[in-house]
């Protein structure tokens, strides 16, 4: 074989049709080892330090060494399953003697996987497994050993001659020796996640043809390629954006990053168990709603941050909406937290390339510039306003699988649990944590699996050498010791310091915790910051034995007009849109409230909703001066968690308490001195549920026992049988344990056998979702094979997939995206801000075409409903849609005058209910 033989001979990408145009392998393997390199480079110390140790590799030639090992990740396409996947590129081989069997492999990454681990000598190497999953998947164990297929599947005699040479030549390019390289050495789970994706990573920058093209003419030797693949590659991982978080010697203090406040206790407290920690670790901050939370946690993550090399933060939460509302905060803290480098800032979640602020950040040029310049944000020369473009959003990052790879990001906690479920690239998304600052705001806001399947999460970021930072005010001390037994890798013994508090932990160390110190006596010098006033927390109707009817529920709705005037706003919290959509009409219709009632659920349109919550923060907003008359909002949880808005009165149907106290932190948020008279009192009215039809004595929870497990909605009622009144913090973890922990609250007789069975019911549910998170998730850190094999992969977000082929971060009724047009004369148009578009064609235009996608994507509904979804998902996806992934996983309602009946019952658009699809409120509206 002669020194250039193999270059010429095999193939590595290739045109579509001839003549070809040929990339050989060696030079693709070289491109995307380059690119390793050059990512590797530029990437926070900590990650790389933490594969070059694993590795067994000295700081200063990680990177050539890191870069070679991802090089061989297509080794496999020298060999002839994949070499005749263009029969007529295979002449000049076959002509000098190479074999090509009739049943020859013709996954070539598998191929990669045979060909090292035999190289190795270890058929489970993690090595060789990692830098072969770079098409999104593992391949499983039983592909080697006794069960593998024979060496001419893959290639032998020759082309095993040729697999050698490719690795010398590669070895000689990155100047390393291939030898103690490919030695058998044990890495880590993390470790090989972290190298998987960076396998994935370098292998999407270094296929992109137009940075890498096919050579013209000759082939040049390897010896002389190497430069110009080198100077390509540190161009294209320029062009992408991806550079180290800009990094300053000192960390801003607490009025810096957040100018005009003072920090609290607990925000102080915060600051100083980040210097206690001497290293990666968890931390659990409890507290009370408004104080602070989330600054406390952010002042942490940038302490942590500057202390131990994290490369970025990402903040977790529960909804689309608290995303929407965090971003800007978050984008604020970015801008004072660094000098003026740029720092790169995602959303993600479904809607985000369409959120107005997110699309409103500079879109800078691929080739990202050192310092930013009015040229570089498309302003003119001089202006001023570009002092302030430190954030942008580099257009590369935008992509589906790719924006958990920036530094900095504000999503769902579903984008980071789908790095525990077995979707392909899963291990991507776990790379782009590694080596971060993760904050899990309101943690207690999941149901039983999807907790345990942040357990799982908070498992694996431990391996990942990323510092976990949690948010809750009404934690149960069953969930907190699990969070923290997850990261410390054994059961936990919590240290008895009463809430609130923050609690810490490193791995394999016992968890601390201490208490917020006392606040200083006001005075002039320390003036207090507002406390909200006491809590009252009182049944509706008030005489024992009653239940909240239609009746009570009107008389309570003028109370509330009373107690309101002239102008003062109200929050009514419905467990169900049905519920929130019949209160409404039912709250309209009294003269004393007609047009001052307004309506917020997540079955509304998506431009509807944003608009509403626009004005109830509006509305409710901290220093908003007083309103022209009184308004009640109705809505359901998408105010309890999303949006930071303060009302004067409250009322509530029957939730269990965390929740109650959650919406309670809603009320009387901040200092007003315009509170109405009428409502000079934090009370939160909870309205009582009706009776048992055999029994007066026994709750009926109704539909509200699918949304809450009953167990917890009949301690809350026992335990509120009286009013209660909450009046210092440590009251509501006493409340929440009384529901939550193991001792109940006192139960009345008539409730006992109802509790036992309730009970029970609660014990094989929460079994039975543990169990089904632990199946559906991908095998902890610490298991013999911790790589979830392709055949397990599952979608991420496809109706018409069955339900266990569906990778789910929450347990529920199915559900679909739905775009809601209507038959106007013959033409279907979708209601697009102040004009129509027709759903069914797209625009040629590249700006038009996305114009088009956010029009039908904010005339959405999320519509859950298993009869409909069934429906829908056996409906074609229009033709213009199929090629969107913003789209194509949607489905097209067409109503005629505000109804649709072609699926399973009547859906109506409603311009102020929204989607109605309840027989109940159907019935009101006068339908079927």
């Amino acid at each position: 074989m002669t020194a250039d033989e193999p270059v010429r001979l095999f193939w590595g990408k290739a045109g579509r049709a001839e003549p070809y145009r040929v990339h050989p392998a060696v030079f693709h393997m070289l491109d995307v080892g380059l690119v390793g390199r050059e990512l590797v480079e530029r990437a926070p110390a900590g990650a790389a330090r933490r594969l070059a140790g694993e590795l067994g590799l000295p700081p200063e030639g990680a990177s050539a060494a890191i870069g070679f090992i991802v090089a061989l990740h297509d080794l496999g396409k020298i060999s002839p399953g994949f070499q005749e996947k263009v029969p007529p590129l295979t002449a000049e081989a076959q002509a000098l003697g190479y074999c090509f069997p009739r049943a020859s492999e013709p996954d070539h990454s598998l191929t990669t996987q045979i060909s090292l681990a035999r190289a190795i000598g270890d058929w489970t190497h993690r090595v060789a497994r990692a830098i072969a999953a770079h098409h999104g998947s593992f391949h499983g164990l039983g592909f080697h050993g006794a069960t593998c297929p024979g060496r001419r599947a893959y290639g032998d005699g020759q082309w095993e001659t040729a697999r050698e040479w490719a690795v010398a030549a590669l070895a000689d390019a990155f100047g390393v020796d291939a030898g103690p390289l490919l030695a058998s050495r044990p890495i880590s789970a993390g470790a090989a996640m972290i190298l998987a994706g960076l396998t994935t990573l370098a292998d999407w920058i270094g296929s992109d043809p137009s940075r890498f093209p096919p050579a013209e003419g000759a082939f040049p030797t390897i010896e002389n390629y190497v430069p110009e693949a080198r100077r390509r590659a540190a161009a294209a991982v320029e062009a992408v954006g991806w550079r180290p978080v800009p990094g300053r010697a000192d960390v801003p203090g607490f009025p810096e990053l957040f100018p005009g406040y003072t920090a609290t206790p607990l925000q102080e407290l915060a600051g100083e168990v980040a210097r206690a920690l001497s290293g990666p670790g968890i931390v659990l901050i409890e507290a009370p709603m408004g104080e602070g939370k989330t600054e406390a946690a952010l002042y942490l993550a940038r302490i942590c941050m500057a202390r131990f090399g994290h490369s970025g933060i990402y903040v977790a939460l529960p909804t689309q909406a608290t995303c929407n509302q965090m971003f800007g905060r978050f984008q604020s803290f970015l801008e004072r937290g660094w000098d003026r480098e740029a720092i790169h800032l995602h959303l993600l979640h479904g809607l985000a390339s369409f959120h107005d602020a997110y699309d409103n950040l500079p879109h800078l040029p691929r080739e990202v510039p050192e310092e930013l310049t009015p040229e570089a944000v498309g302003g003119p020369v001089g202006d001023p306003g570009v002092q302030e473009a430190r954030v942008y959003a580099a257009g590369w990052f935008r992509g589906g699988k790719r924006g958990l790879l920036a530094p900095f990001g504000v999503g769902t906690l579903d984008q980071g649990l789908m790095g525990v479920l077995p979707v392909r690239h899963m291990f991507l998304r776990l790379f782009g944590l590694a080596n971060k600052v993760v904050i899990l705001d309101e943690a207690h806001a999941y149901e039983t699996y999807t907790t345990k399947l942040l357990v799982e999460l908070v498992r694996w970021l431990r391996e990942l050498g990323s510092t976990v930072v949690i948010l809750s005010a009404t934690l149960p001390a069953r969930k907190r010791a699990d969070l923290l037994a997850a990261y410390t890798g054994s059961q936990v013994v919590l240290p008895d310091v009463r809430y609130p508090r923050i609690a810490w932990a490193e791995p394999g160390q016992p968890p601390r915790a201490d208490q917020p110190r006392a606040e200083e006596p006001d005075s002039a010098a320390n003036p207090r910051r507002y406390i909200p006033p006491p809590l009252h927390l009182r049944p509706w109707p008030e005489p024992a034995g009653t239940v909240a009817d239609e009746a009570a529920r009107v008389e309570l709705g003028r109370k509330l007009a009373a107690a309101l005037a002239p102008g003062g706003c109200a929050a009514w919290f419905c467990n169900t849109v049905a519920s929130a959509q019949e209160t409404y009409l039912l709250l309209d219709s009294l003269p004393e409230l007609r047009g001052r009632v307004r309506l917020l659920h997540a079955q509304l349109p998506v431009w509807h909703r944003r608009r509403r919550e626009e004005q109830v923060q509006t509305r409710t907003a901290k220093g908003a001066p007083p309103g022209d008359g009184i308004e009640v909002w109705v809505s359901t949880q998408v105010m309890e968690q999303s949006l930071d808005v303060d009302f004067d009165a409250m009322v509530s149907e029957l939730a269990p308490i965390d929740l109650l106290l959650q919406r309670a932190g809603r009320l009387h948020r901040h200092e007003r001195r315009h509170r109405p008279a009428g409502a000079p009192l934090r009370i939160l009215w909870w309205l009582r549920p009706a009776a048992d039809e055999t029994d007066e004595e026994r709750p009926a929870f109704g539909v509200d026992a699918r949304v809450y497990e009953p167990v917890y909605l009949l301690r809350t009622l026992a335990l509120l049988r009286a009013p209660v009144c909450v009046h210092g913090d440590e009251e509501i973890e006493k409340l929440v344990e009384a529901v939550y922990g193991d001792s109940p609250p006192e139960l009345p007789a008539t409730f006992q056998e109802l509790h036992a069975r309730f009970e029970e019911e609660a014990r094989c549910r929460k079994q039975g979702e543990q169990q089904q998170a632990l199946l559906t998730a991908i095998p902890p850190p610490d298991s013999d094979d911790p790589f979830t094999p392709a055949q397990r992969l599952a979608d991420e977000d496809d109706p018409t997939i069955a339900h266990p082929l569906r990778a789910l971060t929450r347990l529920g009724d199915p559900t679909v995206t739905v775009v809601c047009a209507e038959e106007t004369g013959g033409a279907l148009l979708v209601p697009a801000g102040e004009g129509t578009v027709d759903p069914e064609t797209a625009p040629r235009d590249p700006a038009a075409r996305r114009e088009w996608e956010r029009s039908l994507l904010l005339s959405s509904v999320r519509l859950q409903h298993q009869g409909w979804v069934q429906y829908l998902a056996g409906q074609p996806v229009p033709r213009a849609w199929r090629d969107s992934p913003a789209l194509r996983n949607c489905r097209l309602v067409r109503f005629r005058g505000g109804s649709a009946s072609e699926g399973p019952g009547e859906l109506r658009l409603h311009p102020v209910l929204g989607l109605v699809r309840a027989p109940r409120v159907l019935r009101r509206l006068g339908g079927t």
